[in-house]
């Protein structure tokens, strides 16, 4: 689990010093923007999980993290901000079972969260809108357990290419997404 660390003053350099060697993977201090705060975290968190960068690969699916964006083979796929929640999910785990508790607890950390049934939703509707952009299946459905991201093969991306629906070819028209990351590029 990565530490991170909020002084509400500028540390001395040798504070600084030990804090690092005492466990800490970054020490922060005061003043300190959110958008920062927030930016940090997370990529103390990929790096944790082996991702250097904030984008994410499989097969021919990228997750931007920074855009809040997914796209395949360079064309943008409409998703919900829930929907992208669960792909990043995915995708920061590739490979390891997650269960429909542990995306109930990533997704509905407020308290909101509805039957886990619908984790089967998000699944359906992420399968069926990344095949529609030509993305090789990426999710496995683990009966009774959960799902597991995984690298699809060279031959599986190539078919799920051919496959793909031609009206799928057109970028989408821009969502929520897409207006707040304009924002934010803005501020």
């Amino acid at each position: 689990m990565p530490v991170a660390i909020l002084c509400g003053r500028s540390p001395l350099p040798a504070e600084e010093e030990a804090l690092l060697h005492a466990g800490a993977d970054d020490v922060l201090h005061n003043p300190i923007h959110l958008r920062v705060l927030l930016a940090r975290l997370q990529a103390l968190a990929r790096r944790a999980r082996g991702h250097s960068c904030a984008r994410l690969l499989c097969g021919n699916v990228v997750l931007d993290q920074a855009q809040h964006a997914a796209s395949v083979d360079g064309r943008r796929v409409p998703l919900t901000a829930r929907e992208f929640d669960f792909l990043e999910t995915l995708m920061l785990h590739k490979g390891v079972l997650l269960t429909k508790e542990r995306f109930m607890t990533n997704l509905y950390a407020d308290g909101t969260a509805p039957d886990s049934k619908i984790v089967d939703v998000f699944v359906c509707k992420l399968r069926r809108k990344l095949a529609e952009c030509g993305a090789a299946e990426m999710i496995r459905t683990v009966w009774g357990r959960g799902y597991v991201a995984f690298e699809p093969s060279p031959a599986t991306i190539e078919s799920a290419r051919r496959d793909r629906r031609p009206e799928a070819a057109i970028d989408p028209v821009p969502r929520g997404w897409t207006r707040r990351s304009e924002v934010l590029a803005t501020a």
